[in-house]
């Protein structure tokens, strides 16, 4: 367990997602945004990311570099909620499916 409570990925996993199709023969920035040179022009953006989940901090990371190159990002953070927990039909996935329909009708609203 991590200082914060949070359980620890093992190196291997990640290492695992780098290794075997993350890439897909692409440059690093198409499977990890957030090591993109350039995040400026891109759309607005609504990142959401698990209290719990283990690239909570990358996924907060990518939405301040996104608002450093003048995208409009908006954030969510579900609190206590692990990783992939939109796909496991917890409660909580219904606040995240809400607030992102929210988001994207101001956005369509916006754009006219």
């Amino acid at each position: 367990m991590k200082a914060d409570g949070y359980p620890d990925v093992d190196p291997w996993v990640v290492d695992w997602f780098d290794e075997n199709g993350a890439m897909m023969d692409r440059p690093a920035a198409y499977a990890f945004p957030i090591l993109a040179a350039d995040l400026s022009g891109l759309p607005p953006a609504f990142v959401m990311v698990g209290g719990c989940d283990w690239l909570r901090d990358e996924g907060l990371a990518y939405a301040e570099r996104l608002r450093d190159a003048g995208v409009p990002t908006e954030e969510l953070i579900s609190k206590g909620q692990p990783h992939g927990f939109l796909n496991l039909d917890f409660p909580a996935s219904a606040e995240v499916y809400d607030a992102a329909g929210a988001w994207l009708r101001d956005v369509f609203a916006a754009a006219g």
